[in-house]
């Protein structure tokens, strides 16, 4: 704002005598030179001197014009989900938040959920998340991965990895080594599953036969007992 200030003070002397001529020339003035979703954006932290509003314009008695936070206010993230998958989350579990500075680059942050509340007129659960004020502005977009963890299920698989037949039943397709005609070989194997709970990353099943990998992606679509070749670890 500091580079603003001679071209505010022209047209503060220039237009003296005519406040509402004055006024529309400020708004076109922060207009020209970006001002952001219309809030004044100081470059650094600074005194709010005045604030400008169109000639014979009201607002209801108690609303708002002007929202001063201290610095030690927190930001949150907020966002809703629906009842089936606000079913998998709830207050403290970790979240990673990703989001793009003012000023340039990527931000990646640990983070956790501080608040869930129903919403009866929208029938969503609303989440609220606190963020580092890291060059984030009001209404900025915020990317948000929530995981849940577990010390109770011992079964855990990926569950991009999980399949669901004609039936409706859940399997996946797990990768066994056997001795072959050319020596030590690789096939799946399906293997049906009881899911016990899931949250956006895993699924704890009931049960679950050893194996060392499991089939997520694949080239060509796979069936029961087919030899596969696997790519890394």
């Amino acid at each position: 704002m500091q580079k603003l200030q001679p071209l505010m003070k022209e047209v503060q002397e220039k237009y003296k005598d005519d406040k509402e001529k004055q006024s529309q020339e400020m708004m076109k003035l922060y207009k020209e030179h970006n001002i952001i979703d219309e809030y004044l954006r100081a470059d650094c932290a600074g005194v709010l001197r005045e604030i400008y509003v169109k000639s014979r314009q009201s607002v209801p008695a108690g609303t708002v014009v002007a929202d001063i936070l201290p610095d030690t206010a927190v930001m949150y993230v907020t966002f809703e989900l629906s009842p089936d998958a606000a079913a998998l989350y709830s207050v403290g579990d970790r979240a990673v938040l990703t989001y793009t500075q003012e000023a340039g680059g990527i931000i990646t942050e640990a983070s956790v959920v501080a608040l869930k509340e129903f919403q009866r007129d929208s029938g969503m659960y609303r989440y609220s998340i606190p963020v580092e004020d890291a060059g984030l502005y009001e209404g900025q977009s915020v990317g948000v991965k929530l995981i849940k963890t577990s010390d109770y299920y011992n079964n855990l698989i990926p569950l991009a990895a999980v399949r669901t037949d004609t039936e409706g039943r859940q399997y996946v397709l797990a990768v066994w080594t056997r001795i072959g005609l050319f020596g030590e070989e690789n096939y799946v194997r399906r293997m049906d599953v009881i899911p016990v709970d899931q949250n956006n990353l895993y699924m704890a099943v009931a049960s679950f036969n050893y194996a060392d990998k499991v089939v997520i992606a694949t080239t060509l679509p796979l069936t029961a007992g087919q030899k596969v070749r696997v790519i890394g670890n």
